[in-house]
C-alpha cells in the first residue's frame, strides 16, 4: 500500500462594495484559516496538499467559485476527482482537520464500522491472519479520533484498524463504559484457528481494552508494547529484564515449582487485562541473583510486585489475594499521578486552573445549567436536520420573500438553550415534512441560520438574543415567535401560518371578537392583541349581523350580555369549555386575558407549562393518579377549581403511570415513601409545608376546608420542602487571572497576519512546544521504515474546470497553494 494523494480545497468569497467596505463578519472564517494552513504543515507528511481558491478572481474559470456552498464546505479531491465535501463547523481547529482528512487518506485501511453484527464479520475475516484495533469515537474530528488515525497510519502494516461512532457497535466488548466518549480495544483475531473459534476472535473474544490516557504519548507506547514479549522467565529466557529497556512498567512474579502453574495462570489473566501496558517477569526464586530482581527474603511465596517505568522502587502486593486487581489499582494510581503530564494537551488546550483535573473542565461548563448538561449529554446524538432548510446570506432574502410562510430558527451552535430547542424544532420539521407529500406549501417551512457563520445578517435584523424565533408571512411583517419551545407547539404555529382551515386540528383555544361595526373603537386592538397572539392563539373577528347571531345562539353559556365582547373556546376544557368578558379597552390588556384564560381550568401538570403556573406563586393542589377520568376527585377537584369561594390555588393533577417516572419521584418525595399510591396533595410553597389529604374522596366543602385549615397551620403537615444552598460542584474558571496571562502573552508571529489579505505573508512557525510532535516523528519513521522506499506519486490535475488557465498563476512548493 502507497499513500494515496489528496487535495483539500477550500473556496472562498468576499463580497465588497464598491466603496471596499467589508459586508460581511468573516472573523470566523479567519480564524477557520489559520487552522488551515497550520493543517497543511501538520499533514506534509502524508502527502497531503492544502489548496486555496481566490474565487472573485477565477470565478468564471473555476465552476466550484459559482457553487452555494463554498463559503462553508471543504472539499477534498482524490487523483483529480471530488470525494466528498465538509461543512466549516466539522473542521474547527488542526485536531478536526487533521483527524478528516486522515480518515479520507485511510478510509480503505480504518473502515467505519456501525453495527456490532457487521464488526464480528470483519472479525471473522481476519481470523488466523491479524488482530484487529477496533475504536468507538463518540465523535468523528476530535483529539481523539485524530491521534487513533495517527498510529492507525503508522501500524497498518502490522495491524487492520477500524473505527465505529455507535456504542451499540462495542458494547458487548470488556470494560464498555456507557459514559466514555472514545475508546480502543485490541481483538487478537491472529490467534483464532477459524472464524468461528470461540477462544480467538470472534464477538470479541479475548479483547484487551487500552486503559491509559487518551493521548499520542501513551498510545504510541501502548501500540509498541504490543509487539513486546508479554511474559519473561528469566531461568529460562535469559537473566535481563526486557521492560526496564522498552520503559514499560513491569510485573514481578516470584515463584518456587509448587506455585509455578498457579502463578502462570494469574499471569495470563494479568496480561487479559493489562497487555501492552504492563510486562510480566517471572523469577524463580531458586536463582541465585534473586536480589538482582528486587526480591526482599522476608516475602512469602508466590509474590508480587509492581515497578512503574521510570520508577526503581518496587510495590509489592503485601498479601497475595487478587493480583489482577493489586496491578490494575497500582496502573491507576500511576495514570492519575502522571494525568497531567500525559493528558494530550497541545498548544491549543492549556489548562485554566493549575489545581483543576483537566477531566473536570467540562464539568465547569455546566455545572449550574442543566440544558447545558442535558445537550452536552446528547452530543453524541445530534438532531435530525435532514427537513431543515438552511439560510445563508446568499439564500436568505430570496427564501424569506419568496416563500408564503417561513418560520426561521437563529442560533449560536455553542449555545446550549439553541441546541436544546434544535431537538425540538427538527422533529417538528421531520413531522411536517410528510405532508409535503400532497401539498407542496409544506416543503421546508422551518429553516435556520447559524448566527455565528452570518453574523452580519443577524445583526442587521437584530437578532440579538438566542434562540430567537421569527415567522415570516409574504406581504407581512415579521413576527417573533413567543410560543413553547416544544415540538407540539411549533408544529401548531406552522399550521397556523400554512393552513388553519380546520380550527380545531390547530388550536384547543380561539377567540372571537364580537363587535356591533367594523367603525367601533376597540377594533384596532383587537386587531393588534391578535397580531401578538400570531402563531399562538387563533383570533376571529365578526361585525354586526353575524356578530348578534353569535352571540344570541350562545347568550346562555356567557357571562355578558353585551357587545362588544371577547368570546373564548376551549375544546380540551371539560370544565370550562368557553367564556367571554366584555371587550377590554386596550390590545396588551385583550392579550393578558387571553394569555391567562385560555390554560384550562383543571390542568396536567407538565415540564412545558409548570413554569407558568409556577411564576404564578400560588398554592399546588395537585392530585396524583394512574387515570384522571376514573379518579372519584377528578370532578370534585374541577368543581372547586370554578368555586369564587375556594382558596386561591393552581388546581392541577399529575400522571403516575408506569412510564411517568419523574412525576412518581416527585410523589414519593411528597409522601417521605418509596410506595406509590394515588394522592391529593397540597404544596405551600412560601412557607415550604406539604400535605396530604388523608382520603381518596370527598366533596368540595370538605377538601375547602381542609385546605383552608392547611393554611392556618391548623393541622398538621406531612412534609417539608427541603432547602439548601446552591453551591457549585466544581471550581470555577479565574477570568481575572486568565486575563492577566493574556495581557502578559508573547506576541504571536501570527498576531498580525490576516488570511484574506493576499498582501499578508503567512510564515509557519510552531506554535508553542507540543508534546507530540517526537511522538508524531517516531510514528512516521516506523511507517516510512517499514514501507516507503520510493517517492509519492505527484498530485494529478484537476479536471479542466477546476483550475483557471492563467499562464500568470503560481503552483508554489508551499503545501498550502493559492489560486
Amino acid at each position: 500500500m502507497c499513500l494515496v494523494n489528496i487535495e483539500v480545497l477550500v473556496g472562498l468569497e468576499m463580497l465588497i462594495k464598491v466603496n471596499f467596505e467589508l459586508v460581511t463578519d468573516i472573523t470566523h472564517l479567519s480564524v477557520f484559516l489559520r487552522e488551515f494552513f497550520a493543517s497543511s504543515m501538520e499533514m506534509t507528511a502524508y502527502n497531503v496538499k492544502f489548496l486555496t481558491v481566490d474565487c472573485p478572481t477565477y470565478s468564471q474559470e473555476i465552476s466550484y467559485c459559482q457553487r452555494k456552498d463554498v463559503e462553508t464546505e471543504v472539499f477534498i479531491f482524490k487523483d483529480g476527482e471530488e470525494i466528498i465535501h465538509l461543512g466549516l463547523d466539522t473542521m474547527f481547529d488542526v485536531s478536526s482537520i487533521v483527524s478528516n482528512v486522515l480518515q479520507i487518506v485511510l478510509l480503505r485501511e480504518v473502515p467505519i464500522i456501525q453495527k456490532q453484527k457487521q464488526r464480528t464479520l470483519h472479525e471473522q475475516t481476519l481470523a488466523g491472519h491479524s488482530d484487529l484495533i477496533f475504536s468507538y469515537q463518540g465523535a468523528i474530528g476530535t483529539y481523539e479520533h485524530r491521534i487513533f488515525m495517527e498510529v492507525a497510519h503508522a501500524y497498518t502494516w502490522k495491524y487492520r484498524f477500524a473505527l465505529t461512532t455507535e456504542a451499540s457497535a462495542v458494547n458487548d466488548l470488556p470494560g464498555y463504559i456507557a459514559s466514555e466518549d472514545s475508546a480502543i480495544w485490541v481483538i487478537p483475531c491472529s490467534k483464532a484457528k477459524n472464524p468461528t473459534d470461540p477462544e480467538g476472535c470472534k464477538g470479541g473474544g479475548q479483547a484487551i481494552k487500552y486503559k491509559g490516557v487518551m493521548s499520542l504519548f501513551p498510545l504510541a507506547n501502548f501500540m509498541k508494547f504490543l509487539d513486546v514479549v508479554p511474559i519473561h522467565d528469566v531461568s529460562v529466557d535469559g537473566l535481563y529484564n526486557p521492560y526496564k529497556a522498552n520503559n514499560m512498567n513491569t510485573v514481578y512474579i516470584y515463584y518456587d515449582q509448587q506455585s509455578r502453574t498457579q502463578v502462570m495462570k494469574e499471569a495470563g489473566m494479568i496480561l487479559g487485562e493489562y497487555r501492552g501496558h504492563v510486562g510480566i517477569l517471572m523469577v524463580d526464586v531458586k536463582l541465585k541473583r534473586l536480589s538482582d530482581f528486587g526480591y526482599l527474603p522476608q516475602w512469602k511465596i508466590p509474590a508480587l510486585a509492581v515497578q512503574l517505568d521510570g520508577s526503581d522502587e518496587l510495590k509489592p502486593m503485601l498479601e497475595y489475594f487478587n493480583p489482577v486487581q493489586f496491578v490494575g489499582e497500582t496502573l491507576n494510581l500511576a495514570k492519575s499521578e502522571s494525568a497531567s503530564h500525559e493528558s494530550g494537551e497541545t498548544w491549543t488546550e492549556k489548562p485554566l486552573e493549575e489545581d483543576m483535573d483537566p477531566d473536570d473542565l467540562s464539568n465547569v461548563e455546566i455545572q449550574d445549567d442543566p440544558v447545558a448538561e442535558a445537550v452536552y449529554s446528547s452530543r453524541h446524538s445530534p438532531p435530525d436536520r435532514t427537513h431543515l432548510l438552511t439560510l445563508t446570506r446568499k439564500n436568505y432574502e430570496s427564501e424569506i420573500n419568496e416563500r408564503e410562510f417561513t418560520m426561521v430558527l437563529y442560533f449560536l451552535t455553542f449555545d446550549a438553550r439553541s441546541m436544546a430547542f434544535m431537538y425540538s424544532y427538527s422533529e417538528a420539521a421531520n413531522a411536517l415534512a410528510k405532508l409535503s407529500e400532497t401539498d407542496m406549501r409544506w416543503k421546508m417551512p422551518l429553516a435556520t441560520m447559524d448566527c455565528y457563520d452570518w453574523t452580519d445578517i443577524c445583526d442587521k435584523i437584530n437578532v440579538t438574543t438566542y434562540p430567537t424565533v421569527r415567522i415570516y408571512r409574504k406581504g407581512h411583517e415579521p413576527i417573533e415567535y413567543k410560543g413553547l419551545l416544544s415540538t407540539q407547539a411549533v408544529a401548531s404555529a406552522v399550521r397556523f401560518g400554512i393552513h388553519p382551515m380546520i380550527m380545531k386540528d390547530v388550536s384547543n383555544v380561539s377567540v372571537v371578537g364580537l363587535f356591533p361595526d367594523v367603525t367601533h373603537s376597540a377594533v384596532s386592538e383587537f386587531r393588534e392583541a391578535a397580531k401578538q397572539l400570531h402563531g399562538k392563539v387563533l383570533c376571529g373577528i365578526a361585525f354586526g349581523e353575524v356578530a348578534s347571531e353569535m352571540f344570541a345562539a350562545k347568550a346562555a353559556d356567557f357571562e355578558t350580555s353585551q357587545l362588544p365582547s371577547l368570546v373564548m373556546v376551549k375544546r380540551s376544557d371539560v370544565f370550562q369549555p368557553r367564556l367571554s368578558v366584555p371587550m377590554l379597552t386596550s390590545a396588551n390588556a385583550i392579550v393578558k386575558w387571553i394569555s391567562q384564560s385560555k390554560m384550562p381550568l383543571l390542568p396536567q401538570l407538565t415540564a412545558e407549562n409548570y413554569p407558568y403556573y409556577y411564576q404564578l406563586q400560588k398554592p399546588f393542589l395537585i392530585l396524583f393518579t394512574e387515570d384522571i377520568s376514573a379518579h372519584p376527585l377528578y370532578k370534585i377537584l374541577g368543581d372547586l377549581a370554578q368555586d369564587s369561594d375556594a382558596p386561591e390555588a393552581t388546581y392541577s393533577w399529575m400522571s403516575i403511570r408506569k412510564e411517568d417516572h419523574v412525576n412518581q419521584r416527585i410523589l414519593q418525595f411528597y409522601l417521605k415513601s418509596q410506595k406509590i399510591s394515588e394522592s391529593l396533595v397540597f404544596v405551600c410553597f412560601l412557607s415550604g409545608r406539604i400535605f396530604i389529604y388523608p382520603e381518596n374522596e370527598g366533596t368540595v366543602d370538605e377538601i375547602k376546608t381542609w385546605m383552608i385549615q392547611a393554611l392556618n397551620n391548623a393541622i398538621e403537615f406531612t412534609s417539608t420542602l427541603e432547602f439548601h444552598e446552591w453551591k457549585p460542584r466544581h471550581p470555577g474558571y479565574d477570568f481575572l487571572k486568565m486575563m492577566d496571562e493574556e495581557a502578559t502573552r508573547d506576541p504571536d508571529v501570527h498576531d498580525n497576519y490576516d488570511p484574506l489579505d493576499p498582501d499578508s505573508a503567512y510564515e509557519y512557525q510552531p506554535r508553542g512546544d507540543d508534546p507530540d510532535d517526537e511522538t508524531r516523528k517516531a510514528l512516521q519513521e516506523l511507517r516510512d521504515s517499514r514501507l516507503f522506499h520510493q517517492k509519492p506519486k505527484p498530485l494529478r490535475k484537476h479536471p479542466s474546470d477546476s483550475r483557471p488557465e492563467d499562464s500568470q498563476t503560481t503552483w508554489h512548493e508551499n503545501p498550502r497553494t493559492e489560486l
